[in-house]
C-alpha cells in the first residue's frame, strides 16, 4: 500500500491497514516534514510492531518505484481539493492493477483521480468514507439504526456532483 500524506486520516488508514494484515506500507510526505512525521510514525511502528517506510514525496523516482509495486495507492494529503493541484508529478504513472483512492470527496474527481481516469485505473473518492463516518456518528448519538440504503440513494441522487463514477 502506498499512502500520500501522514495526517490524521492517513494515520487512521495506517492503523486499519495493519489491523487488516497489509504487509507493506510506504508513506510519502513533504521533505521538510520528514523529521516530524518520522517521530509520529515511530509511535505506530512501536505500538503495532510493524515497519512503515517513510519517504519524501518530491522524490519522483522513489514515488514511481513504489507505485510500480502497489495494488492500492491513496491520497490523504488534501492537495487537489482546489480542483487544480496534484500531490505528485503529473508524469508519474499508476500500474494498471492499482486501485487509486482519494480521501477527498470534493471535487468528486480531483486532479489525482483524473490522472487515474486518464490512465484507465479503477478509482474511488472519499464520499463513502464520509458517509460511513456519518452512519457511525448517527448511531452513537441517537442509539438508532442508520437507514443506510435510503440515505445513500438520496445522497447520491441529490448530490450527484460528489459521486465518482
Amino acid at each position: 500500500m502506498v499512502l500520500l500524506g501522514a495526517g490524521g486520516a492517513a494515520l487512521a488508514i495506517i492503523a486499519q491497514a495493519i489491523h487488516l494484515g497489509v504487509k507493506r506500507i510506504l508513506v510519502f510526505v513533504r521533505e521538510e516534514r520528514l523529521v516530524h512525521y518520522r517521530s509520529i510514525v515511530q509511535l505506530i511502528e512501536d505500538g503495532f510492531d510493524f515497519l512503515i517506510e517513510l519517504y519524501a514525496i518530491e522524490k519522483d523516482e522513489e514515488v514511481q518505484n513504489s507505485f510500480n509495486q502497489a495494488d492500492l495507492i491513496l491520497n490523504a494529503t488534501g492537495v487537489g481539493m482546489d480542483g487544480q493541484s496534484l500531490p505528485i508529478a503529473s508524469h508519474l504513472t499508476f500500474p494498471p492493477q492499482a486501485l487509486i483512492v482519494e480521501m477527498a470527496y470534493y471535487p468528486a474527481v480531483t486532479p489525482f483521480l483524473q490522472l487515474a481516469v486518464n490512465q484507465g485505473n479503477q478509482r474511488v473518492n472519499g464520499l463513502g468514507m464520509l458517509f460511513y463516518q456519518a452512519e457511525a456518528a448517527f448511531e452513537l448519538m441517537t442509539g438508532k439504526v442508520f437507514p443506510t440504503e435510503s440515505v445513500w440513494e438520496a445522497l447520491t441522487t441529490e448530490y450527484r456532483q460528489f459521486v465518482c463514477d
